[in-house]
């Protein structure tokens, strides 16, 4: 916790910038499902692609030009979303 000129903001508000009152349905049931930290960011990197795929009607180019990844990784994203996560990067 620390206090503002608000108040009390909890850490986590604190560390997303945002104000209290307003927590991202989005990310709710990823905070409090019992999901690893890992797990919790390959969940997000899937969501991410699938949404910028569905925003540039499944442009694969524009998709990963507007994630700003380099060409590699963002097929090893992809591949990853088709396939699954490699024993690898689960090992992480």
């Amino acid at each position: 916790m620390r206090i503002g000129k608000g108040g009390l903001t909890s850490p986590l508000n604190y560390l997303a910038g945002a104000p209290e009152e307003s927590p991202n349905p989005k990310a709710g049931p990823l905070l409090w499902a019992d999901l690893s930290y890992l797990d919790a960011v390959h969940q997000f990197e899937r969501e991410f692609i699938l949404a910028r795929l569905e925003h540039y009607g499944g442009s694969v180019k524009a998709t990963r030009e507007s994630s700003g990844l380099s060409k590699a990784t963002f097929h090893r994203y992809m591949k990853a979303l088709i396939t699954g996560p490699t024993p690898d990067a689960s090992q992480e």
